[in-house]
């Protein structure tokens, strides 16, 4: 791209292009970059309604829309009759469309730059079916272009989901106009396809729909119809990754990790469960241990009578403990017992 200098904004507004911001930079150059749901910047954007019916500059066949045709649009003529009004056909789709035009093939007593009357009619469901009501999707009197043919443009796009049935009826004003193939052939692409048509043969209220008379059956439909496919998106399931992410997570993981989690902070509430240490608390704890220490504990209450023991200096008390020790000592005492002892000394 040409660069363009400038000193203002302004500057740069008599180069920008349809769908185009510009700026002009501090080192003194244009520069331009793309405004998002505008049709032109070059992008299909269904989110915003953009198809090739609306924005044909950003949308094209066959990535956004595609045609499902009987045949080739080089060829013209085919089967017809002086009996023949209109055609009916059913749609089987595959996948999530939306039909925005029909094109219809005319018999060779046309002429090319004519104006032919016709009506469109469209309904869920089979032709056959009366669950659902048949629609006026156009009325006009397109004109007929090379090749003998018209395009008539649906007044509303018609979305059909997967899996659906959608029947179309064109009814045309003249008789022996519409051609057809006979016998019938399917048309088929990945989208849709078009199954065997009826030809209505009896014109009723101005080529109301649908005629009640058939004239044929199992006839095929000679023309085309064009439809947006619509994009739908899929969420990805989430994937378990082996390395740690460099930043936490907001959501908790869906299995525990082999590794401890470290806290710069502690929790704002107690823990339910007590923690297990290889280190002494700062704090005396009011409960038990679920491991036993391997360091003895030492008790300030004597086990059996319950009564409080000051280690931090010898007895002043005169009087002999309760209970006598069951081992003599190793050095005798410095001064005499006031009472004989249990066992017999060894000393005089």
């Amino acid at each position: 791209q040409e660069t363009i200098t400038c000193s203002v904004d302004n500057d740069c507004i008599g180069n920008i292009s349809t769908c185009n911001t510009s700026t002009c930079t501090a080192g003194g150059t244009c520069e331009y970059s793309l405004i998002p749901d505008c049709c032109g910047n070059g992008i299909c954007e269904t989110s915003s309604g953009e198809y090739c019916n609306n924005c044909p500059t950003d949308c094209a066949s066959p990535t956004d829309c595609d045609e499902l045709d009987g045949r080739s649009d080089y060829y013209f003529g085919g089967s017809s009759s002086s009996a023949a009004y209109g055609i009916k056909f059913n749609v089987d789709v595959a996948s999530e469309i939306s039909f925005y035009e029909i094109e219809a093939d005319l018999s060779l007593g046309v002429t090319e730059g004519a104006n032919i009357a016709a009506k469109i009619y469209t309904k869920v469901g089979s032709y056959d079916s009366s669950s659902t009501t048949w629609e006026l999707v156009f009325n006009g009197s397109p004109t007929v272009v090379a090749n003998l043919k018209i395009t008539m443009p649906l007044t509303a796009v018609q979305l059909s989901q997967a899996g659906s049935t959608r029947a179309f009826y064109i009814s045309l004003q003249a008789e022996d106009t519409l051609v057809w193939e006979s016998p019938g052939v399917v048309a088929s692409n990945s989208h849709a396809t078009i199954s065997l048509a009826k030809i209505l043969a009896q014109q009723i209220n101005n080529y109301e729909m649908p005629g009640t008379v058939n004239f044929a059956g199992n006839q095929s439909f000679y023309g085309g119809l064009k439809y947006n496919i619509e994009q739908t998106t899929t969420t990805s399931a989430p994937t378990l990754s082996s390395v740690p992410s460099a930043l936490p997570s907001d959501q908790p993981t869906l299995l525990p990790s082999d590794l401890p989690s470290l806290s710069i902070s502690p929790s704002l509430f107690p823990s339910e469960e007590p923690s297990i240490s290889n280190e002494p608390s700062m704090m005396p704890s009011d409960e038990p241990s679920i491991l036993p220490s391997d360091v003895p504990s030492v008790s300030s209450v004597h086990t059996t009578t319950g009564q409080n023991l000051d280690y931090s200096a010898p007895s002043t008390s005169n009087n002999p403990s309760n209970s006598p020790s069951i081992a003599g000592t190793k050095s005798p005492t410095k001064t005499p017992s006031d009472q004989p002892s249990l066992l017999p000394s060894d000393l005089p």
